[in-house]
């Protein structure tokens, strides 16, 4: 464990301007059919039952040997209306039945403000605090067997967790580093920025710079990677959105582009994957009443071409495999949200 103070060297973006080559409603051109189902779970449905007012879940991961490990948040009623929350994580197996859960505290504090999956015997918990009116984001990285491994609390100017919990992302490249970025959206004349910080394996920080375009209003991002570059998609308004290309050992801007593509709010992740060469990004956009967005960029972060699906409200997960995209969207049916 650890503290570090930030303080990032602020890289100035001249972002080229991209007309995307083609963009499509997807319900009024072709769609390929739907994939067969999955048979390689167990289906299960169970009511899970404690003593609490509420035991609510939020983020839900699946790890290796198909277990699940969610986030939870434990409501206890004190008096009337007033409830003492404790946040946690469980952990099941492939059944749905219970193995084992912790409770998450820090500094006497019970707090858990978002988390990702880094691969499938890790998961990284982010804490917000503030210390002597400084903002600290602590990173906790813990194995699938609820053990933690190491902790890191960054403290400095720059936003690492966004405004929203899903406008940051952490992704985990092959060597074993982490690389933590956050949007600052750009009011008051401030700059639009993405913030990066990199760790390594242990957790220590290897560099931590801030890139500023010139204009724009930065929302929700997306995070990854190829062998020698991390590539970062940020949902932008006003003057369009943006991708970046740096370089993995050094944090150097490579490459940089704005496109066209209003963002359609911060209430659900965004995803990205570099495969065979391109750059997938699963995403939203407001834009001709479209909430859904496919994107694929080129391998310098230039991007290629969108699609859209109009009546989707929100993506509540997707998944990169071989070229495909698989995603669990929210739509109306009439008055009825429907999977």
């Amino acid at each position: 464990s650890g503290n570090s103070n930030i303080t990032s060297n602020t890289v100035n973006v001249d972002a080229q301007d991209i007309n995307l080559a083609t963009v499509f409603n997807c319900q009024q051109t072709y769609c390929p059919p739907a994939p067969e189902p999955d048979t390689c779970l167990t289906t299960y449905y169970k009511t899970l039952r404690s003593n609490s007012y509420a035991d609510i879940f939020y983020y839900s991961f699946l790890m290796r040997d198909n277990r699940y490990l969610t986030t939870t948040a434990r409501y206890d009623r004190v008096v009337g209306s007033r409830n003492i929350v404790t946040a946690g994580l469980k952990l099941f197996d492939e059944g749905g039945n219970f193995i084992k859960g912790v409770n998450i505290f820090m500094e006497g504090a019970s707090t858990l403000s978002w988390a990702r999956r880094m691969d499938d015997k890790s998961i990284m918990l982010v804490l917000n605090s503030s210390k002597n009116n400084i903002a600290s984001s602590t990173f906790v990285l813990v194995s699938d067997d609820l053990n933690i491994i190491w902790t890191r609390s960054l403290r400095g100017s720059a936003s690492f967790t966004g405004n929203a919990a899903d406008e940051a992302d952490i992704h985990k490249d092959e060597e074993g580093n982490y690389y933590i970025v956050g949007p600052t959206p750009g009011f008051l004349g401030d700059k639009p920025k993405n913030n990066i910080c990199k760790l390594n394996a242990a957790g220590h920080v290897v560099w931590a710079k801030k890139y500023a375009m010139d204009k724009g209003t930065f929302g929700p991002l997306a995070v990854t990677s190829s062998a020698s570059s991390l590539y970062i998609i940020t949902a932008g308004s006003g003057d369009g959105s943006a991708s970046i290309r740096v370089d993995k050992n050094s944090g150097a801007l490579l490459n940089s582009y704005n496109f066209r593509s209003t963002y359609s709010g911060s209430v659900y992740r965004r995803y990205a994957k570099f495969e065979k060469g391109k750059l997938l990004y699963v995403g939203g956009t407001s834009d001709n009443d479209a909430v859904f967005a496919m994107m694929v960029f080129d391998s310098t972060a230039k991007p290629v071409k969108m699609r859209t699906i109009t009546n989707i409200s929100s993506v509540r997960a997707a998944s990169i495999q071989d070229g495909k995209i698989y995603a669990t969207c929210h739509y109306f049916s009439g008055l009825s949200p429907r999977e």
